[in-house]
């Protein structure tokens, strides 16, 4: 068994405004053991993106992570260290593919100057030195005619491309922790398959642990040992990809998974889920699935339920169980 790398305990992330306090993430726990992939699914604005800057400490001044909640990487509560010491645990030890790769490259300088940055930053190479790991960076990721590629600018590049020099600008420094936020995002299906493929022949050749926030449930299927469910903030259920695909418990991962298209079912109607998630600043008194919940009854309305362990290693939110 691999030895715990990351562990997240209590977490209570909340963004204050002039309309009050919104609950982005509440209560979230979970861990990942070194090598291994934790899925994090959920519809938009679960909280699931949230969950992952908490970790990376890159949230806006505006938001804030209860005292009570602890984030534990190699045994070192995050939470606790400075600014300047969460710098050199932010790409040397925790590294993160954000969604959407436009935004997240700097439009106005090269990707060559912008990988080798971070590798300037975090080692003793020189400029020329730098340069040249960039080159085999962007070779690795599978990006043709690197030492041309680097003078090139985001606005050069395919999608596709793009995302790929993500994933060697975070690979750059052999993180142990790598976050990817919906890393094939907007990416046709066949460049998608190559994105994965490439992210899962690094993490086993670097033994990467991988927190992969996705909405495709058949990447999950594949790629991911373990799932956490999120709705409105928190986690729903949790359990080996196995056993959440064979034996789906709360409600919500049931409704997610009966809205998958299936083989031979092309003259049946797709099932989808009612209404939406609840606002954040208004949560209800008892289970916030509750308005979307075709198993709900009014026992379901006096107090959210707690996540219990159901079975070994299978953990779920509901009194319904």
């Amino acid at each position: 068994m691999n030895e715990i790398l990351l562990k997240v305990e209590n977490l209570h992330t909340s963004f204050f405004s002039d309309s009050g306090e919104v609950k982005a993430v509440r209560g979230v726990t979970l861990s990942l053991e070194e090598g291994k992939t934790l899925g994090l699914v959920g519809e938009s604005g679960c909280g699931k993106t949230v969950t992952a800057l908490s970790i990376m400490q890159l949230l806006p001044n505006n938001a804030k992570i209860s005292p009570s909640s602890r984030i534990l990487y190699k045994g070192k509560d995050l939470l606790k260290l400075s600014q300047e010491e969460m710098r050199l645990v932010r790409g040397r030890e925790i590294a993160m593919i954000f969604q959407e790769p436009m935004t997240a490259l700097n439009p106005v300088f090269t990707i060559g100057e912008q990988i080798r940055e971070a590798l300037e930053l975090h080692s003793n190479l020189g400029k020329k030195k730098a340069m040249d790991e960039v080159v085999k960076l962007l070779e690795l990721v599978g990006i043709s005619e690197a030492q041309k590629r680097i003078k090139d600018y985001p606005h050069q590049l395919s999608g596709g491309m793009r995302q790929r020099v993500l994933i060697a600008m975070a690979l750059s420094l052999n993180p142990s922790l790598l976050i990817a936020d919906e890393p094939t995002t907007a990416l046709d299906v066949t460049v998608q398959a190559q994105i994965l493929e490439l992210i899962s022949n690094l993490q086993n050749k670097n033994k990467i642990a991988i927190i992969l926030i996705t909405h495709d449930l058949g990447v999950v299927a594949e790629r991911v040992d373990f799932v956490g469910v999120m709705y409105a903030g928190a986690i729903v259920e949790y359990a080996s990809t196995k056993d959440l695909f064979e034996l789906p418990l709360h409600p919500y991962t049931k409704a997610l998974l009966d809205a998958i298209p299936k083989i031979g079912g092309k003259d049946k109607k797709l099932n989808t889920l009612k209404g939406s998630v609840p606002p954040l600043t208004q949560l209800p008194k008892g289970c916030i699935f509750y308005e979307r919940c075709v198993s709900a009854d009014s026992k379901c309305i006096q107090a959210q339920p707690e996540l219990i362990e159901v079975r070994k290693g299978h953990w779920a939110a509901c009194i319904k169980i």
